[in-house]
């Protein structure tokens, strides 16, 4: 058995019966058939090889001649003198290349970094809040058309009392105003929300914005071809402040007799 990869498109859309020259190999592994079991279910365990990259990933199997033991090959003659191999001379077999239920994954590893349009908000006032994905290490997997996999990013929008702490999840009493979300399909390049608008009524101090990845979002082609991830609650970058209007006065401080007060 080869596996054979990484390859950023899924070699299952593209079957052939033999590798693509200059395929790249991630491991090699074999199995040999139990005299007491005979035909059934095999199971291969590559053993300390772990996958360190991103990418699609497509098992081969073959049988050849060459590679049998003598005893299938060239068994001892029988009492009436047959020598006959267990397999035809010069046999091949290949399951072929890109076979849908030889594949295996490795997601694609991406970290978000965002950037709110003003970190101070008034009142009814709006913000957007600008989306970066950038990959971690690899490549970014493709998706059936030979592009890159867009994928969908959910920003959850919280009001804080108190500036908030930079931590990985939110606290408790943080309260989730609304969510916002992008999509994104280019390391490097920021996606901007839509307008975020801060509400009239409230007596938050704070609002701050928190972004995930995650499968749930995802569509179906997508999901499963990037490793989940969030950034931090309350990441300086994504907290702005409610301003709410201030009122200065100054009365006229000596009036005279007849004149007017103000």
């Amino acid at each position: 058995g080869t596996l054979y990869g990484p390859f950023l498109s899924d070699p299952a859309l593209n079957p052939y019966g033999t590798p693509p020259v200059g395929a790249p190999v991630a491991a090699t592994d074999e199995v040999r058939t139990d005299t007491a079991q005979g035909p059934g279910t095999y199971t291969v365990d590559t053993g300390d090889q772990v996958s360190t990259e991103p990418g699609y990933y497509t098992w081969v199997w073959d049988i050849d001649f060459a590679d049998q033991l003598p005893s299938v090959v060239s068994p001892p003659e029988t009492a009436n003198g047959v020598q006959e191999s267990s397999l035809p001379e010069n046999y091949f077999f290949t399951d072929g290349f890109g076979q849908a239920s030889e594949g295996q994954l490795t997601p694609s590893n991406l970290v978000i970094s965002t950037e709110l349009s003003a970190h101070s908000v008034a009142l009814g006032g709006s913000f957007t809040d600008d989306v970066t994905l950038n990959l971690v290490r690899g490549g970014w997997l493709q998706d059936e058309t030979g592009g890159r996999t867009p994928f969908n990013l959910r920003g959850t929008v919280y009001l804080t009392d108190e500036e908030p702490v930079q931590q990985e999840t939110a606290p408790a009493d943080a309260v989730i105003l609304g969510t916002t979300s992008v999509s994104a399909n280019t390391p490097g390049v920021a996606v901007t929300s839509d307008p975020i608008t801060v509400p009239v009524n409230t007596d938050a101090q704070y609002v701050t914005v928190q972004w995930c990845l995650l499968d749930e979002d995802q569509t179906a082609s997508a999901r499963g071809k990037a490793v989940e991830t969030c950034d931090d609650f309350g990441v300086p970058s994504e907290t702005a402040e409610i301003a709410r209007p201030t009122v200065t006065t100054q009365a006229k401080p000596l009036v005279a007799p007849g004149d007017t007060m103000f």
